[in-house]
């Protein structure tokens, strides 16, 4: 029989410690509350980390769908975020501003980008349209794709992007500084509720604490299951590219369809991703690593076999309609849950967190969460 471990002074429990839950844990650690995150591996190792960083323009009229009041609350949140990470840990997140250019290499993706521009307009986002010229003219390097491959080109000014791994290292290190707990290679097995408490039952012990949130990502099913709960993800397996080259040779990020090239002050260049649901099997997928290299190939000639790292791939959450759930469980109301954010984990973390610490702190919410509603 497990032993049985009060944390009597641990007011939030965060299982799953991707960049949702740490930067969660963050913000509620400085409310002053006491948090222990329990995480499976070590914290920082799943999706969050498998990702490129990248943070898309988003409308900057006023939202009215509630994912769109979180993309904008999140977009709002991040250069704010990197800069108190900095000051605390003294870890550079590479936070930058750095624009983004979505390519088209084929007749429909040319449509798409044309009938997406009235869109663009209507949200305030900023573009340029691009001819040949002018997109040599940012990126000298994409003179091969505008000579073979070009059919469109838009280019996003406000486009960003977070070195992610790095952006986990400054939470983690924050975290400990603010004092919130790590329990890790602990696998939480189930959750129950006794006399307005929860209780975590792991494989050593059972935790008992005031409020938990649940941001285990693709893990988040199986976990709930027990309690009734209707949100539901699925993982869907992306693969990742890294190639090193002796010194950057464009700055902006380049985007064709659901597929990209990110590239990192130190000549690294990330190429993602393709999409996958095969259910938790993380293994390498040989055609699917042979499309990329084609993909990044017909961009950037010079990413070739000689210039790869390496390749991994990573589980992302996805929700029956690629829509996050976010907020309190309808009928444990110190339970709360944060998953199904799909591609957009690190876009949208930083306001889920926020959003969720005023749940958690009882304080008014920044907009209406109904949309998000786990239980929907």
């Amino acid at each position: 029989m497990a032993n049985e471990t009060r944390i009597k002074t641990v007011q939030c429990a965060v299982i799953g410690g991707g960049v949702i839950g740490l930067t969660l844990a963050f913000r509620l650690a400085q409310r002053g509350f006491e948090v222990a995150i329990f995480d499976k591996r070590q914290v920082g190792q799943e999706a969050s980390w498998a990702g490129a960083g990248i943070l898309p323009p988003i409308n900057q009229r006023d939202p009215i769908h509630a994912l769109d009041r979180l993309k904008q609350l999140s977009y709002q949140l991040h250069p704010k975020l990197s800069n108190e990470l900095l000051e605390l840990t003294g870890i550079d997140n590479e936070f930058q501003p750095c624009g983004g250019i979505n390519l088209a290499s084929t007749i429909g993706e040319s449509a798409a980008l044309s009938g997406s521009c009235e869109l663009w307009t209507r949200e305030k986002i900023q573009f340029k349209k691009l001819d040949h010229k002018s997109l040599v003219e940012l990126e000298p390097q994409l003179n091969a794709f505008a000579e073979t491959n070009f059919k469109n080109a838009i280019y996003f000014p406000e486009e960003s992007q977070i070195r992610n791994p790095r952006h986990l290292k400054a939470l983690i290190a924050a975290c400990k500084k603010l004092g919130v707990q790590f329990h890790q290679e602990c696998k939480v097995n189930s959750i129950s509720t006794k006399n307005g408490l929860l209780e975590l039952q792991t494989d050593q012990h059972r935790h008992t604490v005031k409020n938990v949130c649940v941001t285990a990502g693709a893990w988040t099913t199986g976990l709930l299951k027990d309690i009734g709960s209707k949100s539901e993800v699925v993982p869907i397996k992306g693969h990742m590219l890294l190639f090193k080259l002796p010194s950057p040779c464009f700055s902006r990020v380049l985007n064709e369809g659901n597929r990209y090239l990110v590239p990192r002050k130190d000549g690294h260049v990330l190429v993602g991703s393709s999409e996958e649901e095969t259910g938790f099997d993380k293994s390498l997928c040989e055609s699917e690593v042979a499309n990329l290299k084609t993909f990044a190939r017909g961009i950037l000639p010079i990413l070739d076999d000689s210039k790869l790292v390496t390749t991994w791939t990573g589980l992302r959450p996805m929700s029956f309609d690629q829509i996050p759930y976010i907020g309190q469980h309808s009928e444990i109301e110190n339970l709360f849950i944060a998953t199904g954010h799909y591609r957009g984990g690190l876009q949208l973390s930083t306001g889920t967190a926020h959003v969720l610490t005023q749940l958690i702190s009882g304080e008014p919410v920044e907009f209406e969460l109904n949309e998000l509603r786990p239980e929907r």
